[in-house]
């Protein structure tokens, strides 16, 4: 009894101090412009950090296609040096080029897209295909989740196919070193783009059914 009178007595005050800090920040314009200030630099400060995430899981999923692709080529499609990158050579370096390139230049990209490209008729053309694959996929969901999808599955391909056209000038400029093919370009466009297409998995009524 005793404690949880305790366990009332903290919340309560924690309450009141609360209320008080926010009254004591009201009064003054110092400190509430300051309390702006403090949320807009974590607003931006969590921005970043999911921006980094984003990237990181983009540069991922291009290095494992890049550190795989030896087991369903039967010829290299990433050199440095002039030496194949593959399972067996110790290529870190190259290896972590190449996937690092494609992730912060699909994140570029997709800014792009999203503030210019998709105010352009490009953006009808891709939403069109957008709305093709889901229909070819028979993507059962709700109206606003399938718009939602078409929408994003859209942004994905404006991206992927300007990342297509830049990833070749933007290996070859930065890193002389690294030679890009014109099948592993292929490969990391037709991969990344089915990575867009994983089925959702849902519950419903005691059954697992996937969402395509």
């Amino acid at each position: 009894m005793f404690e949880t009178l305790i366990n009332y007595g903290i919340f309560f005050l924690v309450v009141i101090i609360l209320v008080a800090g926010a009254a004591i920040v009201r009064r003054s314009s110092l400190l509430t412009a300051l309390f702006k200030f403090f949320g807009k630099s974590m607003f931006l400060l969590l921005h970043l950090i999911m921006l980094i995430i984003f990237t990181f899981l983009i540069s991922m999923a291009a290095g494992i296609i890049i550190f795989i692709h030896p087991y369903f080529s039967s010829t290299p499609l990433f050199f440095t040096n002039g030496e194949p990158v593959h399972l067996l050579a110790t290529q870190d370096r190259a290896l972590l080029l190449f996937s690092l390139t494609y992730g912060v230049l699909y994140m570029l990209m997709f800014f792009v897209s999203s503030g210019i490209l998709v105010k352009t008729r490009v953006s009808t053309f891709f939403t069109y295909l957008a709305r093709m694959i889901l229909f070819i996929f028979r993507y059962r969901a709700p109206v606003n989740k399938y718009n939602r999808k078409v929408v994003g599955i859209a942004s994905h391909l404006i991206t992927l196919c300007s990342v297509f056209i830049l990833y070749p000038i933007v290996i070859s400029v930065l890193f002389p070193e690294l030679e890009l093919t014109p099948k592993g370009n292929i490969a990391l466009f037709i991969c990344m783009l089915l990575f867009s297409l994983v089925p959702e998995p849902k519950y419903r009524g005691g059954q697992n059914e996937t969402d395509y």
